[in-house]
C-alpha cells in the first residue's frame, strides 16, 4: 500500500536529484556510517538553512552537543 510518507519521500529525493548540490549533499550524509535516505532528508532540511559562515563549535552548540556551552544567542 502506498501512504503518503512514501509519496512525500519520493517527492523530496525527486527534488534533491534534481539538484547537483542537494544530491552531493545527500550523498555524503548518506556515505556516513548509520544515515539512510530518511534521516539524510531531514538533515539536509536541518543544516541547509544555517549561515554558510558557521565554525564547527557552533554547529555543536546549535545542535545542543555541547553540555557546556551557554544558551545560543544570534548568530
Amino acid at each position: 500500500m502506498f501512504t503518503w510518507i512514501e509519496y512525500l519521500r519520493r517527492q523530496v529525493l525527486d527534488l534533491i536529484a534534481a539538484d547537483e548540490a542537494f544530491q552531493q549533499s545527500c550523498e555524503l550524509l548518506v556515505s556516513a556510517t548509520g544515515i539512510a535516505a530518511p534521516n539524510a532528508i531531514q538533515l539536509l532540511g536541518e543544516l541547509l538553512v544555517l549561515p554558510d559562515d558557521m565554525r564547527a563549535k557552533q554547529w555543536v552548540v546549535m545542535a545542543g552537543l555541547d553540555p557546556k556551552a551557554p544558551p545560543v544567542q544570534g548568530w
